[in-house]
């Protein structure tokens, strides 16, 4: 399935949508800014996630995954949702303990998803926010796409 096209407010339509790395980069880097989020998402996910060997899904999301010209970040959600050894959830939620550090370092917010997290940003993140709803003069809660990577 590919990338769909945005909709009239610049989202991608309601709906969870499979994707590859590469379709990410040709569908969404199309300025110096949105290349230097993909690049710190790509190292990202070479530096951190990668050396955990952790086979889930990853959620993507936030400015960049819209048609703002100048995002900010890039937002992941890590799915642990199917993940039942407590090592590999550990060292995800590790990840998140270096919320702020893992930022400054590859402009990627990460997040977690699991059962036994109190907060669920998949389904957060499948509505605009109170950010995103201000700067397009839409209800926080207008539902929007997300992108998913298959391990």
């Amino acid at each position: 399935m590919a990338i769909p096209a945005f909709d009239s407010h610049g989202l991608l339509p309601p709906g969870v949508w499979d994707c590859t790395f590469g379709e990410i980069e040709s569908s969404f880097c199309w300025n110096d800014r949105r290349r230097d989020i993909f690049n710190g998402l790509g190292r990202f996910l070479s530096c951190e996630w990668k050396p955990l060997s952790i086979a889930c899904p990853l959620f993507i999301d936030g400015s960049f995954v819209r048609n703002k010209p100048l995002p900010d970040d890039v937002d992941i959600v890590l799915d642990l949702t199917k993940v039942t050894a407590y090592h590999p959830i550990a060292l995800a939620l590790a990840l998140r303990f270096r919320r702020d550090e893992i930022k400054e370092a590859y402009n990627v917010d990460v997040w977690a998803r699991h059962p036994n997290l109190s907060h669920d940003l998949f389904a957060f993140f499948q509505y605009i926010g109170d950010k995103a709803a201000a700067e397009l003069h839409l209800d926080s809660k207008h539902p929007k796409g997300i992108l998913r990577i298959q391990p």
